[in-house]
């Protein structure tokens, strides 16, 4: 037979959800992100220093 549930205990059940998704959503925000941010960092910087490699070439091309 199933336990009878009590509108409190299903109020309490929902509380323990809420902090659940709180604490991961924290998670995300503080930790992925971060690592994110280091990942599209460095792929900037690899465009930059192919852009500026291509200019050079371009621009040393021109000269000549």
């Amino acid at each position: 037979m199933k336990k009878a549930t009590t509108t409190n205990e299903k109020f309490i059940e929902i509380d323990g959800k809420i902090k659940l998704l709180h604490q991961k959503i924290h998670i995300i925000e503080t930790n992925h992100l971060k690592h994110m941010q280091r990942d599209i960092d460095r792929i900037l910087y690899l465009i930059c220093g192919v852009g500026l490699a291509v200019v050079s070439q371009f621009l040393y091309i021109i000269s000549n």
